[in-house]
């Protein structure tokens, strides 16, 4: 609901003359990736290396970072130039796939009686359900270490991570091993692993049973390029509260993901809809031809469209053009789109008057990374006792939603006691369709 209401928030420019109007929506979060990003950087060190914590992994020359080089190979590592990843010809994407943030082992324990190990899972930012993880071969890799489609993952599991003291020339070491069990459906810890150390090898990564061959990394601050933490005091914390330890709920047993969410939706609406459920130039007409309509039915009732038709077409649009580009969404699919479905209805009620809507088939998914992980006080489950008491939202799930904006100028009111909605329930309850918001 959240990007509806943001998609919803639409600029309009005028010409001289207030005659052309050009309707522009947000750009989705996969074109901002692709947007150039240029900073000057001088690299500094973490102040500290604990629990949440972003950084970049640069070589003791601070002149390479470890990243992956795309979306569509995020498990394979290399050592990058950073004049790459930041200046000349750099993306937000390059930038942002270097960045890597530790999450204690502990975390989603209740922390007010387990106390945080000081073993770390290393994920990426942009993607969080990836890991920091070795390969048979004791290549680093990254690996889904809990996506809802693990269980076809061909590498699946994370390493225990620790690091030494100094920041600024850190060993890295992988003390532990988990796997994922498909039996169990958990991860489980590889017993006969033994301390790995993490060693550069030209532009690759390896896992090396001998420390003296560990390489020294710089752990740079990646807040020097880009804020990312939620800082007391800040927008996102104004009344600067502290951070919760509760225990993280857990992920779901049965969700709705976007392979097969809205699978049956063609056959239980209308058949007049069935030519816009698509994002091709013959359902964008459709969609053009059914405002058409509605505008006729409209004009003959005497009444209008709220916005402009243009409005209408670039919001549909735009609604379609933003697709999921990081994977930290539980059942979410990388590339999908957030709004399977966007399409106008044209009914009318018992006595023939019309309500048109704009209908949207949304999987409720962001399309970036939420950064839940760092809310200081996130909505707790609602069991048991107190807050303190209660699991705490840590994640999110894609879920199927049908929701709708009326197309119909219904005209403003005085007060909010004239907002009579009776006549508008009795005609939702008359829908023939199985979904809770149906049209």
């Amino acid at each position: 609901m959240k990007n509806l209401f943001t998609l919803l928030l639409f600029f309009a420019s005028w010409s001289c003359l207030g005659q052309d109007i050009d309707y522009y929506g947000p750009k989705s979060f996969g074109e901002i990736l692709d947007v150039s990003f240029e900073k000057a950087w001088t690299p500094s060190a973490l102040s500290s290396i604990e629990n949440r914590k972003y950084m970049i992994l640069l070589d003791a020359a601070k002149a390479n970072a470890v990243t992956f080089s795309s979306d569509a190979n995020i498990s394979t590592l290399s050592m990058t130039p950073i004049a790459n990843l930041y200046a000349s010809g750099a993306t937000y994407g390059s930038m942002l796939r270097s960045i890597f943030q530790m999450v204690d082992l502990n975390a989603p324990l209740d922390n007010s009686a387990t106390a945080l190990s000081g073993t770390y899972r290393l994920n990426s930012f942009i993607h969080s359900y990836y890991a920091l993880d070795a390969n048979d071969n004791n290549t680093a890799i990254l690996s889904d270490r809990g996506t809802y489609y693990i269980a076809a993952a061909d590498n699946t599991g994370y390493l225990g991570i620790t690091f030494s003291t100094n920041a600024s020339a850190a060993t890295i070491t992988a003390s532990s091993k988990y796997e994922y069990n498909a039996s169990s459906a958990s991860f489980t810890e590889v017993t006969t692993w033994t301390d790995k150390y993490l060693k550069i090898n030209g532009t690759s990564l390896e896992w090396t049973s001998t420390s003296a061959d560990a390489s020294a990394f710089f752990l740079a601050d990646p807040n020097d390029l880009i804020d990312l933490e939620i800082e007391a005091g800040s927008d996102f914390n104004p009344a600067s509260t502290s951070y919760q330890p509760n225990a993280w709920a857990a992920f779901p047993e049965s969700i709705n993901p976007t392979s097969t969410g809205f699978s049956d939706l063609s056959k239980d609406l209308d058949d007049a809809y069935h030519a816009q459920l698509d994002a091709t130039t013959a359902a964008a007409t459709a969609a053009s031809s059914m405002l058409d309509a509605i505008e006729t039915t409209l004009t003959n009732a005497g009444a209008e469209l709220r916005y402009p038709k243009a409005f209408y077409l670039a919001l549909r649009e735009n609604m379609l053009s933003h697709t999921i580009a990081s994977t930290d969404v539980y059942g979410a699919t990388l590339g999908d789109r957030t709004n399977k479905y966007v399409y106008f209805t044209n009914a009318t009620d018992d006595n023939g008057v019309p309500h048109p809507f704009l209908v949207t088939a949304s999987f409720a998914a962001s399309t970036r990374p939420n950064q839940l992980i760092d809310v200081s006080r996130p909505p707790g489950d609602g069991e048991g006792g107190g807050y303190e008491e209660q699991s705490v939202t840590r994640t999110t799930k894609g879920a199927s939603y049908l929701m709708k904006v009326p197309l119909k100028n219904y005209g403003l009111i005085e007060t909010l006691l004239d907002n009579d909605l009776s006549a508008f329930r009795r005609f939702r309850r008359r829908c023939r369709c199985n979904y809770p918001n149906c049209v």
